[in-house]
């Protein structure tokens, strides 16, 4: 009943916000630009999702059953890939709703610029979000039956992810070109780009026929931090949200950080100078998953403002978002201040002065993403953006 009300009504905002934002059409230039870069643009995205699944399959996804189901049902005599069947169906459910409805809202906002009508661009969208969720799936699934082992799931997703940008960069062919084509069909259709839907449904087919191999250990860890961060998200914990999502991508601070700090006397240090060094030692133990996920937070930054900057005023939102996410990962100090706010009661510093003073490596520490998204929209506006770009690229980021 929610689901069929957050869809009529939220649907309708969507269409009425997109009516209400009257951008021009592109010119004749971007249109080419469009249709000879667009397949490979679109197909990082899918390219992104098999890493993703990939890498979620070998940590036990994606699949999350309840604790009694895994505790009574998985241990029966009864064929395991008969009762796991349905809830199966079920995540391949919310995951094609999920990406038929975004592409659905990208393709008839796309389609108020591009040649075409927007029932033709909203079912094309549709299509390709089917795509890109069937091959998240599809992959996790297979590496999760499979066993793919951890190192080799991220070494395969980093391979495809890189040769799919390098398709962007140098103009070469992507292994997810006709994935990303499906994006366009609102405007143009390849009959050859089906062969994305066929191979992502096919990678389903295979995961849903080894179900009887799924990891019974696996589920038991996952249903148990599932349950928490259902919990969390009703009360609108974003922390713990935040720190669960990492335990269930099995993602640790490293042991040794990327760089050791010199010594300071603690009797010798202000109160600015031991929240800096502290805040530091936090920043540079990030995983490299993490800076990763950061690096393409800050490109997708980039590459959105360069889009709204071309006349493509909706991607302001994706920026937010992506700039939102990015601040997240990097306010470490100041959510580890809040996971331990008992450790502070006793020192003679107001609480809100002593949060504030947690900002500054956080802050310091976005300098180099605000150039990786500098680069990027430099890459996507042109070489005469530079100056503009330079100007606006940190407050953007650090705001």
């Amino acid at each position: 009943y929610r689901v069929y009300l957050f869809g009529i009504f939220g649907g309708g905002t969507v269409l009425w916000i997109s009516s209400s934002v009257n951008d021009a059409s592109v010119a004749a230039g971007t249109l080419a630009d469009v249709s000879s870069h667009g397949p490979a643009v679109l197909g990082v995205l899918a390219a992104l999702a098999m890493s993703a699944g990939l890498r979620g399959g070998s940590h036990g996804g994606p699949l999350a059953l309840e604790a009694a189901d895994v505790t009574h049902v998985m241990l029966a005599p009864i064929d395991r890939r008969h009762a796991l069947m349905r809830p199966s169906v079920q995540r391949v459910r919310s995951a094609l709703s999920t990406g038929v409805g975004a592409g659905a809202v990208a393709g008839q906002l796309a389609g108020r610029r591009l040649p075409g009508s927007l029932v033709a661009w909203a079912a094309g969208g549709a299509l390709y979000g089917a795509t890109v969720a069937l091959l998240w799936v599809g992959a996790a699934l297979v590496a999760h039956t499979t066993r793919l082992p951890r190192w080799l799931a991220t070494a395969v997703g980093l391979a495809v992810v890189a040769w799919q940008g390098a398709a962007v960069a140098w103009h070469v062919s992507g292994p997810a070109d006709t994935a990303g084509s499906l994006g366009l069909w609102g405007w143009r259709q390849h009959p050859m780009d089906l062969t994305a839907t066929v191979v992502a449904a096919a990678a389903l087919g295979v995961g849903l026929l080894m179900l009887g191999r799924i990891s019974v250990d696996a589920l038991a860890r996952r249903s148990s931090l599932v349950a928490q961060l259902r919990f969390a998200v009703t009360m609108q914990d974003l922390r713990t949200v935040i720190l669960l999502r990492r335990q269930l991508n099995q993602e640790h601070t490293r042991h040794r950080p990327w760089l050791r700090l010199g010594g300071g006397g603690a009797q010798r240090m202000g109160f600015t100078h031991s929240l800096w060094r502290r805040g530091w030692f936090g920043l540079l133990r990030f995983p490299l998953p993490r800076i990763l996920r950061m690096t393409a937070l800050a490109v997708a930054v980039g590459v959105l403002q360069a889009a709204a900057a071309k006349g493509t005023t909706p991607a302001l939102v994706g920026a937010a978002l992506a700039a939102f996410v990015l601040g997240l990962e990097v306010m470490e100090p100041l959510s580890q201040e809040v996971d331990q706010a008992d450790r502070a009661d006793g020192l003679p510093l107001e609480r809100g002065e002593l949060l504030m003073r947690h900002l500054a490596a956080p802050a310091v520490a976005l300098a180099p993403f605000a150039v990786i998204a500098g680069l990027a929209a430099v890459v996507s506006l042109g070489a005469e953006y530079i100056a503009a770009t330079a100007i606006l690229a940190y407050p953007t980021v650090l705001a």
